[in-house]
């Protein structure tokens, strides 16, 4: 905790971790890599939905949040061979999901 602005901040357990720090910890997970293989770049963010690129990829990836835990919805090229479902993403705001196929 701060009181002073010269003072140091030091993260606790009231201070949560961000939810890019969480939602890249799900990609890598789900992938199985570590965190300096890849790194994720934010089109959208708010505070249950995610839309980014992939780094090195020509991919995006889509993330919600279901019961305080980021899921990954998608993640890869964004294609005629991989394409996501309008159907999985009815609760994204539609800026996010302008690409999805029905």
């Amino acid at each position: 905790m701060c009181i002073k602005a010269n003072q140091k901040c030091e993260k606790t357990e009231t201070n949560p971790p961000r939810s890019y720090d969480l939602i890249s910890e799900t990609y890598a997970k789900k992938n199985n890599l570590s965190a300096e293989d890849f790194s994720l770049g934010i089109n959208s963010l708010t505070l249950a939905h995610f839309r980014g690129q992939i780094a090195g990829k020509e991919g995006i990836i889509l993330a919600r949040k279901h019961n305080n835990d980021w899921e990954i919805v998608f993640d890869g090229v964004n294609g005629p061979d991989k394409t996501y479902s309008c159907s999985d993403t009815t609760d994204f705001p539609v800026n996010m999901t302008k690409d999805c196929t029905n």
